[in-house]
C-alpha cells in the first residue's frame, strides 16, 4: 500500500494505492489530532484488481496537527495499518482559549458556537472525563482534575475535532 497526501487551502487530498490486491473486504482511512485516538472518516470496499487507485478529500482537517491512516481489512478479518502521514493546519477561527496555563489554576473558556464537547485525557492518552459545553462557558481544569499534564480536544455535534490544547495543572 502506498500512502500520500497534499495539503490545499482548506482540505487535504489523500491517496493510497494497492498493487495485487486479493482477498481485501475495505479500507478506512483514519484521522487523529494528537496520533493516538485516530476516527474513521472514511470507508471504500476493496476493488480486489491487480493496481487499484484510492482518493479521499478531507474537507474538515482540525486546526493544529493531523494524522491519517489507511486501515485495511481483509476478508479473513485480517488488519493492516499504513504509515502515518502528518499535516498542520492553523484557522483564523478561535475555538477553545486557555488561561494561566501552566499554574495552578487553569481555565478554558468556549469561543464558539461549534464546540459541543470538551474531552480531557491524561497524559498516558486515557480519557479522564466528556464535558458538553456551550459558548461563554469557563472550566477550571483543576476543579475537574487536580494537578498533572492533560490534553483538552475540543468536539463539534458530529464529534469532530475542532482543537487541541496541552494543558499542565500545578499542584
Amino acid at each position: 500500500l502506498s500512502f500520500a497526501l497534499q495539503k490545499q487551502s482548506t482540505s487535504v487530498l489523500l491517496k493510497w494505492d494497492t498493487y495485487e490486491e486479493i482477498n481485501m473486504q475495505n479500507f478506512i482511512l483514519e484521522r487523529s489530532s494528537d496520533g493516538i485516538s485516530y476516527t474513521p472518516i472514511n470507508i471504500q470496499s476493496a476493488k480486489n484488481s491487480s493496481r487499484n487507485f484510492y482518493t479521499y478529500t478531507d474537507n474538515n482537517p482540525t486546526n493544529g496537527t493531523n494524522y491519517y491512516r489507511v486501515k485495511s481489512i481483509d476478508k479473513d478479518g485480517k488488519v493492516r495499518y499504513s504509515k502515518i502521514l502528518t499535516t498542520v493546519y492553523e484557522t483564523t477561527e478561535k475555538y477553545v482559549s486557555v488561561y494561566n496555563n501552566p499554574s495552578a489554576n487553569p481555565t478554558i473558556k468556549i469561543e464558539s458556537a461549534k464546540v459541543k464537547y470538551v474531552t480531557i485525557y491524561n497524559a498516558e492518552g486515557k480519557q479522564i472525563n466528556t464535558l458538553n459545553v456551550i459558548l461563554g462557558q469557563v472550566i477550571n481544569i483543576n476543579k475537574i482534575l487536580g494537578g498533572s499534564i492533560y490534553l483538552i480536544v475540543a468536539k463539534n455535534g458530529d464529534n469532530q475535532v475542532l482543537a487541541t490544547h496541552k494543558i499542565t495543572a500545578i499542584k
